[in-house]
């Protein structure tokens, strides 16, 4: 199979490699779709040569290991990235990227998805719906994340959201926030070439200044918010509830979705 891998100088090399043999309890699938999050751009300069990065995969099944049970080849399926122990107080909880053993697919847990051939622990993987395309496999984990911050931050009916980043991660807050039921949602960001996405995300309600950035402020107190992460494709997304207090934008531009 070919597979793309890091190289001494810091870059990627596509070569051709052994295909995988699934041992006990794992799965071979073969790759629709990996996404380059930005941890990938961050963690790829000091991977070790050889590296088979990338963990926002899925595919389908097409090779399944002995003593795994429940999983037949064809099956479409999003891979959990995280490899925990499964046996300690927080993976039994579910919470298994905080496992003291944890580590992730294509970045010391095993080689990723930028290749055509995966393997993964059965555990990991989850059935995509009948009739969504495979690739959308690429989508769940990004998702994940986005959910994960709107829980956090405890989004539900009639909270005004402030996303700051419209990468990846800051449009599926964006999406979830909506889905929460969210009154108002303003997303911030310095990349002019962002709002194209963000706007789509909102269904096409939205608002775009590329002068100063407006400024709302309560009598409680002011916030200032500054996107600093460098990555455009998964820039960091603050997900806050703005009902008590105002916030002061300092990034390039600035957008609203009500």
């Amino acid at each position: 199979m070919r597979a793309a891998v890091t190289t001494e100088v810091g870059g990627f090399e596509v070569i051709t490699v052994s295909d995988p043999s699934p041992e006990p309890d794992q799965l071979v699938i073969r790759v629709a779709a990996c996404g380059v999050c930005g941890s990938d751009l961050k963690a790829q300069p000091v991977m070790p040569p050889g590296t088979v990065m990338g963990h926002e995969l899925g595919g389908e099944v097409v090779a399944v290991g002995t003593g795994t049970h429940g999983w037949r080849e064809g099956t479409n399926v999003a891979v959990l990235p995280v490899v925990s122990c499964g046996r300690c107080e927080r993976c039994s909880s579910g919470d298994v990227a905080h496992c003291s053993s944890a580590r992730y697919v294509g970045m010391g847990g095993g080689a990723g998805g930028f290749a055509e051939l995966a393997v993964i622990p059965a555990r990991l993987a989850f059935p995509l719906p009948d009739g969504l395309p495979r690739t959308y496999a690429a989508l769940v984990e990004p998702f994940a994340v986005g959910l994960h911050c709107v829980g956090r931050g405890e989004v539900g009916p009639g909270d005004r959201v402030l996303v700051v980043g419209a990468g990846g991660v800051g449009l599926t807050t964006l999406a979830w926030a909506r889905v929460n039921g969210a009154e108002r949602i303003t997303v911030a960001d310095p990349e002019p070439t962002d709002t194209t996405w963000s706007s789509s995300a909102s269904g096409g309600r939205s608002s775009w200044s590329s002068a100063k950035p407006p400024v709302e402020r309560s009598a409680a107190s002011s916030l200032q918010v500054r996107a600093t992460s460098p990555c455009r494709s998964n820039r960091s997304a603050l997900c806050s509830r703005s009902s008590r207090s105002g916030f002061r934008s300092r990034t390039g531009r600035t957008s609203s979705f009500g």
